[in-house]
């Protein structure tokens, strides 16, 4: 999971969801000594007590060490450095300096107009080279829990690091905590006016960087805790502080009607003021937890026309609500999480939808061009918690079904006489592909259209000239395309004894066999390592014109793999001297994350898709 979605993880232990790192350089083994504690109150705050220390066994790993970066926030807490020294090799002890260190906005601190109050202090270690420690000794006093009376904590663990680890938390009696570890033991606990849980952990060995698709809470050795025994308890302490924030003021109720002005049918009301939000709220991409809870007035949105996930989804309610339609706030994760655990929820949950019961329909506001009921591919099939006062709180979003998202390429070119490969590319998308292509337009229509597509096309390994024509990348049609014009040159396609690859044209969506049933790109990524799963339909049509310099003499065999989940095919034509491929991939997958079985099965399938896109055509020279 990302770092800044973490919002209650020791900062040393943060680590970024790693993508696939297939052919990835393993970092070289940072040793550390982690001494953590935690006095909570009832009423969910605490004071944490750190001592850290970090081994550099290199100058490379020295580097790294030399500046440590403390995240805080200032509306909930405040830091004291205790002790802050380098510890040489040779025994001395190097104090670093208080006046080196800075202060500095948190890189997922609430961007304007909001004031920010995540905070990130730079401890700067002198003199740090191979063989010497790094020591830190740090109070940290959060005086304003996120959910009143609710403590949460998330750790992980680098395996690429070596770590002795020693966390303790001390409760008031009769406070229960609740607890996931994997890698951690669980140790003594104490019992007293307080009860001192503590967990130790110590990994034996470097593992180098995994290749893998699944966030850092489910693949790493990790602490997970918390007071609350329930998600419905989280459900309840959100919604507390949430549903206020939905008060419908009269400007508000002005603005709700001035937007469906002239509409009364319900469907059409909530579709006008989705698109209204989508279009007139600025997003400010910080992850539920990094961001205020509870979030901030629909009132206040209205001003300042910005908002992070759960404001513009307070809007959109508070809109809703002053047009009679009733809806409810669904947080959910952003990354490949599909399993929750124990309900610490900001390390879980850091996204928030609208599901409007009434139409059976879920809105996400900052997926940009995408039209109402339609979400990004990442959404579909996610654990939600949604913010209600029942006892029905946890579900999921449904899957995608397997006809809303679609993407079809057509690219038709010709040889030239001077050995250039002169065509035109056409894509066209619908739902969650929808999205991706009117980005790419959007990208486009922000830089040089022409400078892009070339761009474009010297990453694809074609050498020439290239343009797009981008139509404009807004409105919330159910379909959009985008249409580009290349010219690249031959010899890069054509090998010494005349075997031709076919050109790509311009490439703006993953080709057929890659993405629904996971990553094309990476071969090195196990079989026994689960992808996200999506339905969908994707077909790419290329053809090329070789007269009037060769004629075909044979064509690569046709491949076609069936079964219930998922089909892929492409079929080879030549008429004359024009030649066709065409490669089609329709996926049924009805799981949002392929395992077991069935990633085995896409895998196997995945190694024969990406041998036929190795597949070349034997020419002969035109007579």
């Amino acid at each position: 999971m990302q770092a800044a979605m973490l919002r209650l993880l020791l900062a040393v232990l943060l680590l970024a969801c790693l993508p696939n790192q297939s052919g990835a350089a393993a970092p070289a083994p940072i040793s550390n000594i982690v001494l953590l504690h935690y006095d909570v109150a009832a009423d969910g705050t605490y004071l944490r007590t750190l001592h850290l220390e970090r081994h550099a066994a290199t100058d490379t790993e020295a580097g790294s060490l030399a500046v440590f970066p403390w995240q805080y926030d200032t509306a909930r807490g405040n830091t004291t450095i205790i002790a802050a020294y380098t510890l040489k090799a040779d025994g001395r002890k190097l104090p670093a300096d208080p006046a080196s260190f800075s202060d500095q906005p948190a890189s997922n601190s609430p961007a304007a107009p909001f004031p920010p109050t995540r905070r990130q202090k730079l401890i700067r270690f002198p003199g740090v080279t191979a063989g010497d420690s790094v020591v830190l000794d740090l109070r940290e006093h959060v005086f304003q829990s996120l959910l009143p009376g609710v403590f949460s904590l998330a750790l992980m663990f680098d395996r690429t690091q070596l770590w002795d680890v020693r966390a303790t938390i001390s409760l008031p009696a009769g406070m229960k905590l609740y607890a996931d570890a994997a890698g951690p033991v669980a140790s003594d606990v104490s019992d007293g006016a307080d009860v001192t849980y503590a967990w130790l952990y110590h990994s034996t060995g470097f593992v180098p960087l995994e290749v893998t698709m699944l966030p850092a809470i489910e693949r790493l050795p990790r602490l997970v805790v918390t007071t609350a025994a329930s998600w419905q308890q989280i459900a309840h302490a959100y919604a507390a502080a949430a549903l206020p924030q939905q008060a419908v003021t009269p400007r508000l109720d002005d603005t709700a009607a001035l937007i469906t002005h002239g509409q009364t049918d319900q469907r059409a009301v909530a579709e006008r003021l989705y698109d209204w939000v989508r279009t007139s709220i600025g997003y400010l991409p910080v992850a539920l937890g990094d961001s205020e809870i509870p979030p901030h007035t629909a009132d206040t949105v209205l001003t300042t026309k910005q908002g992070d996930s759960a404001d513009q989804a307070v809007l959109l309610a508070a809109l809703l609500k002053a047009k009679g339609i009733q809806s409810e706030l669904v947080l959910v994760p952003s990354d490949n999480l599909f399993h929750l655990t124990v309900p610490a929820p900001f390390s879980q949950l850091n996204h928030v939808l609208l599901y409007v019961p009434a139409l059976r329909t879920y809105a996400d506001t900052t997926a940009g061009s995408l039209p109402f009921g339609v979400l990004p591919f990442n959404e579909y099939g996610k654990p939600a918690l949604y913010a209600v006062t029942g006892s029905d709180v946890l579900g999921a979003i449904p899957m995608l079904s397997p006809d809303a998202a679609s993407s079809t390429s057509n690219t038709t070119a010709h040889l030239t006489a001077d050995d250039m490969v002169v065509g035109d590319s056409r894509t066209e998308a619908t739902g969650p592909f929808e999205l991706a292509l009117r980005t790419t337009a959007a990208s486009i229509a922000a830089d040089n259209a022409a400078q892009v597509a070339q761009a474009q096309s010297r990453a694809l390994g074609q050498f020439g000239t290239a343009r797009f024509d981008a139509p404009p990348a807004d409105g919330s049609d159910a379909s959009y395309a985008l249409s580009g014009h290349f010219a690249v040159s031959l010899w890069p396609l054509l090998s010494a004894d005349n075997r031709l690859t076919m050109p790509i044209g311009l490439r703006l969506l993953p080709r057929p066999g890659d993405f629904l049933i996971g990553p094309l790109d990476a071969p090195d990524l196990p079989a026994s390592e689960p992808t996200p799963c999506f339905p969908g339909h994707q077909v790419s049509t290329v053809t090329l014109d070789l007269a009037p310099k060769y004629h075909v003499l044979q064509l690569p065999p046709d491949r076609k793999i069936a079964n219930d989940a998922f089909s892929y095919e492409s079929h080879w034509s030549a008429q004359g001297q024009a030649l066709t491929v065409r490669r089609e991939m329709i996926s049924r997958v009805n799981t949002p994350l392929c395992s077991g079985r069935l990633r085995e099965t896409t895998a196997a399938a995945l190694r024969m898709i990406r041998q036929d896109y190795t597949e070349t055509v034997a020419l002969a020279p035109a007579q």
